[in-house]
């Protein structure tokens, strides 16, 4: 504050300015510094680039992109605003801009691991697994410590089938990170997948160990439980299922108590409804006269499409559909 105040026309000054505050995560108070900066100076680049990172942090993509712009019409081979553009391209769903960005980082800066990693993420997400293993590859290679990338590489070789070779890259990723939960966890899904159950249950504990309100960790390893048989365990866990947000799942917000099996029903009205596909509601339609049998009165929700097929089944007293 004082320098600006002793020279108030020093573009530099206010930059600096600006860093300090984004050091302190004041983004609103940094951009002003910027825009100080950039009235002073209007092709200053590092001041666009860090005023772009500023309204990237604030979720303000479009704005960011048009301070990445103006940083590179000031500095046509600026490495870092080429790949953080690329990162609110991302943001703004546009990917092939995105992957192109990142391109153009990597012609001017071809050492960078985190711009391989962010472009092997973008062509990721647009399914061109083959091409953004190679963009992983490459990243770790420049930078062999380097365990989010080792990481990623173990997700796309488990897409891709190469389930030894992930497990490998997830291996890798834990030696450099042993509390690197989500890499436990994701280790344990192609342990699951392959059908080891009981190292996959390991794996999944090792994450829940590291952070015990991982739901869907606890999920997973609920999965293994059930498909080798152990009921006991795997069905309590199984309702963390609400807390997984990679489910999209919603806990019915109902004022009646739940039923957890072990209260009595003689003489009660028990509510049930269908919670997730039409495989599973027809798979497990089958226990609904057994439940029949011990309450008073069974009132069921399915969708539509299947009330017809389902109504035939003894002992429900209302059948009523959704969807």
């Amino acid at each position: 504050d004082r320098a600006i105040r002793i020279n108030p026309g020093n573009a530099d000054y206010s930059f600096n300015q600006g860093v300090a505050y984004q050091e302190l995560d004041q983004m609103d108070a940094a951009i002003t510094c910027f825009d100080r900066a950039i009235a002073l100076q209007p092709g200053y680049a590092a001041a666009h680039y860090n005023r772009g990172n500023a309204l990237r942090v604030l979720k303000r993509p479009e704005a960011a992109m048009a301070s990445y712009d103006n940083a590179l019409k000031a500095r046509p081979d600026y490495a870092e605003a080429f790949a953080n553009r690329g990162i609110v391209l991302e943001q703004l769903q546009q990917m092939d801009a995105a992957i192109a960005s990142y391109d153009a980082a990597i012609r001017l800066d071809p050492l960078w691991p985190d711009t391989y990693r962010s472009r092997g993420n973008a062509l990721r997400s647009v399914g061109r697994l083959d091409a953004a293993l190679a963009s992983y590859e490459r990243a770790v290679k420049l930078k062999p410590d380097f365990a989010e990338c080792h990481y990623n590489c173990g997700i796309v070789l488990h897409e891709l089938g190469k389930f030894e070779a992930a497990i490998a890259s997830y291996d890798t990723a834990i030696v450099l990170n042993p509390d690197y939960a989500q890499a436990h966890c994701n280790r344990g899904l192609v342990l699951h997948d392959l059908k080891r159950l009981a190292a996959a249950v390991l794996s999944f504990d090792a994450a829940i160990a590291i952070k015990p309100d991982y739901a869907e960790a606890q999920w997973n390893k609920s999965l293994s439980l059930l498909l080798a048989g152990d009921f006991e365990n795997g069905w309590p866990l199984y309702e963390w299922r609400w807390k997984n947000e990679s489910l999209g799942s919603k806990r019915p917000d109902f004022q009646q108590a739940l039923w957890t099996g072990a209260e009595s029903l003689q003489g009660k009205t028990i509510f049930v409804y269908s919670e997730q596909g039409l495989g599973d509601t027809i798979q497990f339609a089958r226990y609904l006269n057994i439940l029949a049998r011990q309450a008073g009165r069974i009132i069921v929700k399915v969708p539509v499409s299947l009330a017809g097929l389902l109504r035939n089944i003894e002992g429900v007293d209302l059948w009523t559909g959704r969807g």
